[in-house]
C-alpha cells in the first residue's frame, strides 16, 4: 500500500460554502497479465482562487510506485507503476476541499464589446483558448451560430457568453451512449445529443468562434456519482469564470481537478501495459458530499 498526504489550512475572509468530502474508488481488471503498467491520473484537487484542498490521500492495491508532478496546463498529476506482473489494481483517492462563492469585483467586463476586444493584440497564452483545438471545431456551423447569438445579444461580453450557455443547454439534449471519447465538437452539434463533455466542448465551439477565450474544466460537482466537465470564459477584466452548459445553474458547487483547451489536455485516465492481449475494464464508485452543514 502506498499513501500520500498533503495538507493546506488557514484563515481566509471569501465567503467559504462548506467543505466537501470526495471519495472514489478507481478499479482496472486486465485479460491476462500485466507488466510494465503505468497510469496517470488527473483527479487531485486543484489549488484555485475559489478551491482550496485541505487535505489529499491515495493508496493502491497492490503496491504501485508513485510520483506527482504538474503538467504544461497546471495540473496535478500523480504517475502510478509497477513492473510485477498482475491481473487487477485499484486505486482510493480520498480528498478534502474547502469550497468558497464564485465572486468578483465589480467591473465594466459583462458590457465589453466583444468587437472592440476581437481588434485588440492578445497575449499567447490568451490565444491558445481562441482557437480550434482536437476536441473543439471552429467551422462555417459554429461561426454562424455564434453571430446569430452576438447580434441578439448586442455585442455584449457577459449577454453573449450567457446566450450561448443557454443555447447549447437548450438545443443539445443530454443523453448517454451516443458518443464515445474521441468524439469531436461537430459529432454531438449535429446530432444535438451528447453528455458534459460533449456539452462543454460545443459550448467552447461557440464561445471561440466569438472570439473569446475559453478553456475545458474537469472535475466533480457536489452530489454527483461520476466525473464531470463544464467551462471557464475569461472575460476583458482579467477573470475566468464558470459556466456549465449542462446543467440549469453555473452555481452549483464543483471540485476542479484539471483545466485544458479540451478532454485531451485534460483527461482524467491514461494507461500503458504490456500483456498478452484483450481489453482492460475500468469502474469507479465516487461519493462527493458536504461534511458539515453549508453556509
Amino acid at each position: 500500500m502506498t499513501t500520500a498526504v498533503r495538507t493546506l489550512s488557514r484563515t481566509d475572509p471569501r465567503a467559504l460554502l462548506g467543505e466537501a468530502a470526495l471519495v472514489e474508488t478507481f478499479e482496472v481488471s486486465y485479460p491476462s497479465p500485466v507488466h510494465g503498467n503505468r497510469i496517470w491520473l488527473r483527479k487531485s484537487p486543484m489549488k484555485t482562487e475559489f478551491q482550496e484542498p485541505v487535505e489529499f490521500n491515495y493508496s493502491t492495491t497492490p503496491v504501485y510506485s508513485a510520483s506527482t508532478y504538474t503538467d504544461s496546463w497546471g495540473n496535478p498529476v500523480i504517475l502510478f507503476s509497477r513492473s510485477v506482473p498482475h491481473e487487477t489494481m485499484k486505486i482510493e483517492l480520498r480528498s478534502r476541499v474547502k469550497l468558497f462563492r464564485e465572486t468578483y469585483a465589480p467591473s465594466d467586463a459583462d458590457e465589453m464589446s466583444i468587437i472592440a476586444w476581437q481588434n485588440k493584440k492578445r497575449a499567447p497564452d490568451l490565444e491558445q483558448f481562441e482557437n480550434e483545438s482536437g476536441k473543439v471545431i471552429l467551422d462555417g456551423v459554429t461561426r454562424r451560430i455564434a453571430q446569430s447569438i452576438l447580434k441578439n445579444s448586442s455585442g455584449k461580453w457577459g449577454n453573449t457568453v450567457s446566450a450561448m450557455r443557454q443555447w447549447v443547454h437548450t438545443q443539445i439534449r443530454y443523453r448517454s451512449g451516443v458518443t464515445e471519447s474521441h468524439t469531436d465538437s461537430s459529432g454531438p452539434l449535429r446530432m444535438r445529443e451528447g453528455v458534459c463533455q460533449d456539452l462543454t466542448h460545443v459550448f467552447l465551439s461557440l464561445v471561440r468562434s466569438a472570439g473569446i477565450p475559453a478553456r475545458y474544466v474537469g472535475g466533480y460537482q457536489l452530489n454527483g456519482t461520476e466525473m464531470h466537465s463544464w467551462a471557464e470564459v475569461y472575460f476583458s477584466d482579467g477573470t475566468w469564470r464558470t459556466y456549465d452548459p449542462t446543467e440549469d445553474k453555473d452555481d452549483l458547487p464543483k471540485i476542479i481537478v484539471s483545466r485544458g483547451r479540451d478532454y485531451l489536455d485534460s483527461r482524467p485516465v491514461q494507461g500503458s501495459f504490456r500483456s498478452a492481449g484483450g481489453t482492460s475494464e475500468m469502474k469507479s464508485v465516487i461519493s462527493v458530499k458536504w461534511m458539515e452543514t453549508k453556509k
